[in-house]
């Protein structure tokens, strides 16, 4: 311990040290070097071949698959990346204020260049050159103390290369599974019809609620963007980059086996095999890539659904008992998969309620859970615990951490509510969903065939857990989400 800490005081004395060379540097650039008129930009002019240039550095380049971020315009976003194409390049954005927080764009800046053969680090601006140039032992001062902070900061790196190296917060995310993980991979289902999304991105965007799901705060928890739709990675940069935060493989309505036959998603096998493909065969993630990850499996009931436990239709819970084995047997291979590629981390998710969706309470008048149908995720669950502790004593260097939804979810409704450092949650009904149809049959984003909305929205989403019929709100996903932090950060160890 006491050699750690000699390390990290030793460390933190060079990282001093390097910054006040970085100060010196910045000084030393001022005095010989023509200042910029653009706050985020680095300008001086240089002398190359007898013909001046006017330099510019650019402090931050962007993404190539750029998610746009609150207050940003198509404007802003081609200024600040240095792409006037946006558009052109966009088929999905048909009018340049068709642009909202959360758009996943592609961004092609020009190419650097200082003269019309020479390619390099920076872009050419056709100004006048500036009347004061560097001279040549400014230049020389400058060089120096830019090796020198190179030195000190490469020295810095190599004595905290230890302790970074025992970091446990991943920095990708894989996702699989199904509508609680799902971010924009379902094109054709309810995630894509008004009023999904009114509260984040403020309008149909992918999601199966009005605004975040369990990925966009579990990202947020481990510092990193929301990982992108598998379909939007795929269309967007050509199966060929990965996305910096990983990618989000699930599909809303998907399963361990087929599922629902009216909107055609691929289970969770197939899921895998996108994924698996993407190492063997594309090499696209690599052994860094999983070594740094963590995966995310969502398991929310679909296929129990499919055996009609929520409308009591071709399906009993007592009959559904028996099917519970073999959904967690298939999951039980489908952990084993994942974790045999190479990935040393995974999080999955407990059964949540199921009696507790409005889809049942509604019978109920929203006032009461059917304790009956919570068996279900009770035996699930207790399957699901056995056969972890079971793949957890195999294997040593790899670890799975069970989410559980179930207390989450019942605590929330229990309390009618939440509570965090940002606040208080509360939810005087939170049976009742915020968005739901007119009548039977009918669900939330329905619309006859003339445009007409079939269905109703409560004045606030905040006041609401549900958001429809088996989705939490946003608000709600963060009241889950809070009963989950603690656990979460316990097994990531920060």
């Amino acid at each position: 311990m006491s050699q750690m800490s000699s390390s990290m005081a030793l460390a933190e004395a060079i990282s001093w040290y390097a910054s006040l060379l970085l100060a010196l540097m910045f000084i030393l650039n001022i005095s010989c070097c023509e200042p910029s008129e653009r706050g985020d930009l680095l300008e001086f002019t240089m002398n190359t071949d007898h013909n001046d240039h006017h330099v510019v550095f650019e402090e931050r380049p962007c993404d190539e698959i750029y998610v746009v971020k609150e207050g940003e315009t198509l404007h802003t976003i081609s200024d600040k990346c240095g792409d006037p194409y946006i558009v052109e390049e966009n088929p999905h954005i048909h009018d340049p204020d068709d642009v909202f927080p959360g758009l996943v764009i592609k961004i092609t800046p020009f190419s650097n260049r200082i003269g019309p053969d020479q390619t390099t680090n920076f872009r050419s601006s056709n100004v006048l050159p500036s009347p004061q140039t560097p001279s040549y032992s400014n230049i020389s001062v400058m060089e120096q103390f830019s090796n020198l902070f190179i030195f000190s900061y490469l020295f810095l790196l190599l004595i905290t290369a230890g302790e970074a190296s025992r970091s446990t917060k991943p920095m990708k995310i894989f996702v699989f599974g199904d509508s609680y993980a799902d971010t924009g991979n379902v094109r054709n289902g309810s995630s894509w019809k008004e009023p999904y999304g009114i509260t984040f991105p403020g309008k149909p965007a992918g999601r199966f609620s009005d605004g975040h799901v369990y990925t966009d705060y579990f990202a947020k928890l481990l510092g990193v963007r929301s990982p992108i739709p598998y379909r939007a990675w795929m269309k967007y940069l050509g199966g060929k980059k990965l996305y910096e935060s990983g990618i989000n493989f699930a599909y809303g309505g998907s399963g361990v086996f087929d599922t629902y036959s009216n909107v055609i998603v691929p289970n969770m096998t197939t899921q895998i095999d996108f994924f698996e493909k993407l190492i063997k065969e594309s090499h696209v993630i690599t052994k860094t890539d999983l070594q740094s990850s963590v995966v995310h499996v969502s398991l929310a009931g679909n296929d129990y659904g499919m055996y009609g436990v929520y409308t009591a239709k071709g399906g009993t819970p007592q009959g559904i008992k028996s099917f519970i084995p073999f959904v967690i047997n298939q999951l039980e291979l489908n952990l084993r998969r994942i974790r045999e590629i190479g990935v040393s981390k995974i999080t999955v998710t407990g059964l949540e309620p199921l009696g507790c969706f409005p889809l049942v309470t509604q019978f109920s008048s929203f006032k009461q859970c059917n304790a009956t149908l919570n068996l279900i995720p009770n035996y699930h669950n207790h399957l699901l615990h056995q056969v972890v502790a079971k793949l957890n004593n195999e294997n040593s260097h790899s670890k799975i951490f069970i989410l559980d939804l179930y207390n989450s979810f019942t605590n929330v409704i229990n309390h009618k509510g939440a509570h965090d450092a940002q606040g208080q949650l509360k939810f005087e009904t939170p049976l009742k969903p915020c968005c739901m149809g007119i009548r039977s049959g009918l669900d939330c984003g329905d619309v006859d065939a003339n445009g007409t909305k079939m269905y109703t929205v409560c004045s606030d989403p905040k006041s609401s857990f549900f958001w429809d019929m088996v989705h939490p709100t946003n608000v709600g996903w963060r009241a889950v989400f809070i009963n989950l932090k603690s656990s979460l950060k316990q097994f990531f160890e920060f």
